[in-house]
């Protein structure tokens, strides 16, 4: 079965570039059964993965449209049995009216925008119905959606993403460290941490805490905000801006503590990657982090400095249920998000769209 990967142009498929929907995306390939016969079409990069067979498509600068056509066309010339189009429904809707019939599947990370009007929601109802069904990465996803959509009668599934858990080194010994890898964006509850940790270093001098930072451009008032609240803890906290996956992969393998101290969560990659890297996990639990964390975690208020700071100094304070959290995370992640697991249901998926 040949099947065609759709990245939208703003996804970077390389080593140094990669977000979480990237590295989800490249791992879902890997580990297909049909990974010799998978391509991804994405836009142009330096330095592409290496290990998934990619056809660089389009230019970043042009319209989602205008790319959007252009890898329909590339698919077309190269030939396919189905397409699935991460992350960005109007590229999966104008790709499945250019390559009809071939089945196209939309495979979304996030929670689907409600409509916010008669001709949003036709219009988006439009390129829903264009589809062979759409895959959210948790049951909260798609049950937001079916509340948002509910005449739409696609098939919606839902696969977890998964990791690579063989690859995952925890050390038995681990660093006095607080560490937060994410997007510097409000949903995420960076302001949140920085703000925790003035007390909570205050009480653990030997501590200190580790921010790996991307966007750091992407909402201004908040990131300053951000930074001057780190600039005050002064040397105790080491920041790095666009750290490639690699760096965060060795950290969370070394951290006593990793935070995921998200408002907004679909899924939670970097809480899987924390609990696989043998770090205590200390998250919010809200939306797609729930599955994720499940009893593996310490559990804080959204938006609440004071509960943070509280849970962080506990955790300090309780080498033994750091121990605790550790092994119940690097379990959890093994038994319940091995991405073997995930990528034979996902492919399963595949197989069923093209059967019909």
């Amino acid at each position: 079965m040949r099947i065609a990967i759709v990245a939208n142009r703003n996804m970077s498929m390389s080593p140094e570039g990669a977000t979480a929907v990237d590295l989800c995306v490249r791992d879902f390939i890997r580990f297909s059964r049909f990974a010799e016969t998978t391509t991804a079409y994405v836009c142009p990069v330096s330095d592409p993965f290496a290990d998934i067979a990619i056809a660089m498509v389009g230019d970043r600068e042009r319209s989602w449209r205008s790319n959007a056509g252009a890898v329909a066309d590339r698919i077309t010339a190269d030939g396919a049995d189905l397409v699935v189009v991460h992350q960005h429904l109007p590229t999966a809707a104008e790709v499945a009216c250019r390559v009809a019939p071939l089945p196209v599947l939309y495979h979304t990370h996030t929670f689907e925008k409600p409509a916010p009007g008669p001709l949003s929601r036709w219009n988006r109802s439009r390129r829903y119905r264009r589809l062979a069904g759409i895959i959210f990465v948790s049951d909260v996803c798609r049950t937001a959606f079916s509340a948002d959509f509910p005449r739409i009668d696609r098939p919606l599934h839902v696969v977890d993403n998964g990791l690579d858990v063989d690859i995952w080194a925890p050390s038995a010994e681990r660093d006095d460290e607080i560490f937060f890898a994410g997007r510097l964006a409000r949903s995420k509850g960076v302001l949140d941490l920085a703000e925790a940790l003035g007390p909570v270093l205050d009480g653990a001098p030997a501590w200190r805490a580790v921010f790996h930072l991307a966007e750091k451009d992407g909402d201004p008032d908040y990131r300053d905000a951000v930074l001057a609240r780190l600039a005050g803890l002064g040397d105790r906290v080491d920041i790095r801006f666009q750290a490639p996956h690699a760096a965060v992969k060795a950290r969370l393998e070394r951290a006593a503590i990793a935070v995921v101290p998200s408002t907004f969560e679909p899924f939670g990659r970097t809480a899987l990657e924390a609990m696989a890297g043998g770090a205590a996990l200390v998250t919010t639990g809200i939306d797609g982090l729930n599955r994720v964390a499940g009893d593996a975690a310490l559990r804080v208020k959204p938006g609440d400095a004071g509960d943070l700071a509280a849970a962080l100094t506990r955790l300090i304070g309780d080498p033994e249920l750091r121990r605790t959290l550790s092994a119940a995370g690097i379990a959890r992640a093994r038994s319940e998000f091995d991405i073997r697991r995930s990528a034979a249901k996902l492919d399963d998926i595949y197989a069923a769209v093209v059967g019909r």
